[in-house]
């Protein structure tokens, strides 16, 4: 379960705003065309992980605390990824393949820590859980069989974000 969160906010960092926006699935102005711009994107699509995961484990008023534990981690492994990303793409001309894969070494370290730090975080949500919420979560993050990029990609492609398109996550009730 764990494991899905963190490609959940390793997708977003690792898929560029010019992939989604650059790649001929939006028009050439619905790309961001300032840095500013670009930010707010990238954050608004973690923004919206977070609240459709929130929606699908059915989190309750008492389980916020936990929840919002995890969703910080959540936001903070994003942007550490997205930081040395985007350090490791800025240089990628100016290295040799030694320091690119040293470069990628960084980002996978940090994807790493991201998970010992968000594992606990989780168990402890998952834990505070009846039994069918419990159930519940583990069908949003089993029935996961590779689907959850390409929902995400589509989604943005078709620039569905947010109104009316895919639901990452299915909340079974």
């Amino acid at each position: 379960a764990a494991a899905l969160i963190s490609v959940m906010v390793a997708t977003s960092a690792c898929t560029s705003d010019r992939d989604y926006y650059g790649s001929g699935h939006y028009n050439n102005d619905s790309y961001p065309q300032t840095a500013q711009g670009r930010e707010d994107r990238r954050e608004d699509r973690i923004e919206q992980r977070i609240v459709d995961l929130h929606d699908a484990l059915d989190i309750t008023p008492n389980q916020e605390g936990r929840w919002n534990v995890v969703a910080n981690i959540m936001r903070d492994n994003e942007m550490e990824t997205y930081n040395l990303l985007r350090d490791h793409m800025a240089n990628r001309n100016s290295r040799n393949a030694v320091e690119g894969f040293k470069s990628y070494e960084r980002v996978a370290s940090s994807h790493v820590q991201g998970l010992r730090e968000l594992i606990p975080a989780f168990e402890s949500l998952y834990n505070s859980m009846p039994a069918d919420q419990q159930a519940n979560a583990d069908n949003v993050f089993n029935t996961y069989k590779g689907q959850w990029t390409k929902t995400l990609r589509d989604g943005h492609m078709k620039g569905k974000r947010n109104s009316g398109g895919p639901k990452l996550y299915k909340s079974v009730k």
